[in-house]
């Protein structure tokens, strides 16, 4: 295969997938691993593991990292393939302090790569990590930035307090995530039902846990709940506010509705008798027309009244 053709399929393929691609997918679309060296010798390809390679306009970041690991575990599928199929997705799932950084909670120490998986595995990468557990269905939820399967929030939680985090570090991965609304009290305290002491507190006393976590969930349950459902309520009553004003915009005249004032200056400069106003006479009972040219003879037989006059004004 010529390199253009070459270059153009795998830049297909990593376009669906993060900027990434593994050297099986090229192959399973007639891409040989010669021709990924020679792409990556060339600047077009910039090898990130072994197996992966993510084009040259992709941004590298840690978040990438891991998504080149993940890829690494199912090489032969995209990425949508995985993700797509519920029974794939869970075999391989972000999680630990991987999923606690994708989460944006806590302030835990970077320690590798962490995926927990249904079969037992072992990686040759130095820093990932697997881990072997079950991982049912409301354990995990594919994430929506990253698009990447991660543990929930919950189990996030409850993986690192089994590797024996402190106390005060997973109350501040608690108290990050009821701020950002990812986290309910209650499913909490479920979670940790004969493992309170996890939090410092006796084993089996969720009073004093119920107690512990009042202090990082500062709202109750209620109010989130009801400013929840008010805010799904509102949410159609705004789309169609936003879309009536966007409307309106494109059909309204602004200026004609309401004429800014140098228009109206310059029409004055114009058209001088149209903006002369009629002038109540000094004496009489009726009004007269006044000619504009007349006003300013006016205003100076006004300024020749006695200084004593003007001041008490």
């Amino acid at each position: 295969m010529k390199g253009p053709e070459a270059m153009e399929i795998v830049g297909d393929l990593a376009s669906q997938q993060w900027g990434l691609v593994t050297s099986a997918q090229a192959k399973r679309d007639g891409v040989d691993q010669p021709s990924l060296r020679r792409m990556s010798e060339q600047g077009a390809l910039v090898r990130i593991r072994h197996g992966v390679y993510a084009s040259a306009s992709t941004s590298m970041s840690a978040e990438l990292e891991v998504k080149a690991q993940w890829l690494a575990v199912r090489p032969d599928m995209m990425a949508a393939e995985r993700v797509s199929d519920p029974s794939l997705a869970s075999e391989t799932v972000v999680s630990h302090t991987t999923a606690a950084e994708m989460w944006g909670i806590g302030d835990l120490w970077s320690d590798g790569i962490h995926f927990t998986v249904g079969d037992r595995r072992r990686s040759r990468q130095p820093g990932v990590r697997f881990h072997r557990a079950d991982v049912s269905g409301q354990d995990w939820t594919i994430h929506p930035e990253s698009g990447l399967p991660v543990t929930t929030v919950v189990r996030t939680i409850v993986d690192l307090a089994k590797d024996d985090h402190e106390p005060d570090h997973l109350l501040g991965l608690v108290a990050d995530a009821a701020e950002a609304s990812l986290l309910e009290e209650q499913e909490l305290l479920d979670a940790f039902v004969d493992r309170e002491n996890a939090f410092g507190v006796d084993r089996g006393d969720r009073k004093a846990l119920r107690t512990l976590l009042g202090s990082v969930f500062p709202e109750e349950k209620e109010v989130r709940r009801t400013r929840s459902v008010v805010d799904q309520a509102m949410s159609p009553l705004w789309e169609q506010v936003n879309q009536l004003s966007e409307s309106l915009a494109s059909r309204v005249n602004w200026g004609e509705v309401v004429p800014d004032p140098l228009t109206q200056h310059l029409e004055r400069i114009a058209s001088p008798r149209r903006y002369a106003e009629p002038i109540m006479p000094r004496s009489g009972g009726h009004v007269q027309d006044t000619d504009i040219r007349d006003v300013g003879n006016i205003e100076n037989e006004e300024d020749t009244r006695p200084d004593h006059h003007r001041s008490e004004e």
